[in-house]
């Protein structure tokens, strides 16, 4: 499975003065007080936004792209009630500058019923599949015993090509469709029926990429608790699936 990765590291930004219709001190929130700029929390839009690749406020791509990839991943492999319960991996992590989370990757997860799931960054898929990868960019590649399946955003593809054109039978799996994620939330909102990516489900994609990230950090194998969200004989890792809260915030 692939996802995107920045293709540039972000300086340490210069102190700024807090612009007098901006309160700062709540857009940090919870995170560790750091002096104000721009650079770190203006608009992505305009440039800026750097909170995205700096860990005190996010996971950088692993996460903020990854996860769309993740939950796709999830959903093929009839998984999304559930979690992989090994993980491993390597990563690349600038040692200065605001970015310091993950810029390249490769994890592997290992579910109860030996499916493997494989998380990389494009850099590093472009050099362990270019066949696919060069032509379409990011998305999930499923390979399997009789062939494989590679989608993205608009983009299906099939070795061989006789899958796409398999009718799905009345009693097979039928999944749900939707063009517009905020009109099917709507919809649900007004008829109290489930959308089509439930929290418990996005809850279980985003922890894959939580594993992953801490697993490259530690740089060894950990297995995983579905059950009790959490790793297994590791205080070391388990501590960091929290962190402390800047004063007045707590839980």
């Amino acid at each position: 499975m692939v996802g995107s990765v920045p293709s540039w590291l972000v300086p340490t930004p210069q102190t700024e003065p807090v612009p007098d219709d901006f309160n700062y001190d709540l857009w940090l929130g919870p995170a560790p007080w750091a002096p104000y700029s721009f650079s770190r929390c203006g608009p992505r839009a305009e440039g800026a936004g750097n909170w995205y690749v700096s860990s005190d406020y996010a996971m950088g791509h692993i996460s903020g792209w990854g996860i769309h990839h993740v939950d796709i991943a999830q959903w093929g492999n009839d998984t999304d009630d559930t979690t992989p319960i090994e993980v491993e991996g390597t990563g690349v992590i600038p040692g200065d500058g605001l970015c310091d989370t993950a810029v390249e990757w490769e994890v592997e997860h290992r579910y109860a019923n030996g499916v493997k799931l494989i998380h990389m960054d494009i850099k590093t898929a472009l050099k362990r599949a270019p066949q696919f990868l060069a032509d379409w960019g990011c998305g999930i590649l499923f390979l399997g015993s009789e062939g494989w399946v590679f989608v993205s955003r608009g983009i299906i593809d099939a070795s061989p090509k006789s899958l796409l054109k398999s009718a799905v039978g009345p009693d097979e799996i039928h999944l749900p469709r939707t063009k517009d994620h905020m009109r099917n939330f709507l919809n649900c909102v007004r008829t109290r029926q489930q959308t089509i990516c439930p929290i418990d489900v996005a809850v279980h994609s985003d922890t894959i990429c939580h594993q992953g990230n801490i697993a490259l950090r530690l740089g060894r194998k950990l297995r995983w608790d579905p059950l009790k969200e959490c790793f297994i004989n590791d205080d070391q890792a388990n501590r960091m699936l929290s962190r402390p809260m800047r004063s007045p915030w707590h839980l």
